[in-house]
């Protein structure tokens, strides 16, 4: 499988950014298909791919848990493995350097933004706005 500067690789596995912010999502408490996508920024028939490939590297297991109102019905959630929070550890590891850290958490906080203004349907007035002061705190903090 091809490296993109976004992957992280190990065992000859690679993780998306998407599938490491599902895998911290779901790492502290189990959580279903819908509030995964709602935390990671995703539609949910995307996140439900995602979570099916890190299901078959084994590094998220499926939990059903039985309803309360209705006992024959069942409602699905998933958990981090013990291989997912290695992996992540890893992860945090290999990024452990400043540098990197600042420039993941402006590329994060980049998507963010873009697709909180995608939804709103203002994004190129907005956008241009949102670069620059982000490129101007970057360089402030970059300077001091």
């Amino acid at each position: 499988m091809e490296n993109d500067s976004n992957d992280c690789c190990t065992d000859n596995v690679a993780l998306s950014h998407w599938e490491i912010k599902i895998l911290k999502s779901i790492t502290k408490e189990t959580k279903g298909e819908r509030k995964i996508a709602k935390d990671i920024g995703l539609d949910v028939s995307t996140t439900s791919q995602l979570i099916t490939r890190l299901m078959l590297n084994g590094f998220v297991d499926k939990i059903n848990k039985q309803r309360r109102m209705r006992p024959s019905s069942y409602i699905e959630q998933f958990a981090t493995t013990p291989e997912g929070l290695v992996e992540l550890e890893d992860i945090n590891r290999r990024s452990s350097n400043t540098f990197e850290q600042v420039m993941n958490l402006l590329k994060e906080r980049g998507e963010e933004i873009f697709f909180s203004y995608t939804r709103r349907n203002d994004l190129p007035v907005k956008i241009p706005l949102h670069i620059l002061k982000i490129t101007y705190k970057f360089a402030k903090f970059l300077l001091k």
